[in-house]
């Protein structure tokens, strides 16, 4: 007998595949990467894929990081995609998410503003 993921619960093993790509701890997940970490992971994808499927609520669209953050945060405009609606199954993780975004952003934010304020204070002495 093959171990070809089926568990014998009568679905194909997808829902694993989607749990280990949507799952992985949050520090491990640098940069771009938690970005990414909410698009649901599709076989044999490839660079010419343009549409992705949010992990969260399965809504399809494009785009790259910027749009992901459009979409999964919605206190961001200009909107140009529609505001993810979690389902229940992954309501706690969207919420992780979107707190470590938004923490990121606000770190991020913080660092430029010391930067800026750093250049401009060499530059006045």
């Amino acid at each position: 007998m093959s171990n070809d993921g089926d568990d014998g619960n009568g679905d194909d093993g997808d829902d694993a595949a989607e749990s280990q790509w949507g799952r992985r701890p949050l520090e491990e997940l640098q940069g771009n990467a938690l970005l990414w970490s909410t698009i649901m992971e599709m076989p044999a994808r490839r660079k010419e894929t343009k549409s992705k499927q949010c992990l969260f609520c399965g809504q399809y669209y494009t785009g790259g990081p910027f749009n992901i953050k459009v979409h999964l945060d919605g206190s961001l405009k200009p909107r140009s995609i529609r505001l993810c609606k979690p389902s229940s199954q992954w309501m706690e993780r969207y919420g992780e998410v979107l707190a470590e975004l938004r923490r990121r952003s606000s770190a991020e934010r913080k660092a430029a503003e010391e930067g800026y304020l750093s250049l401009v204070g060499c530059s006045l002495t």
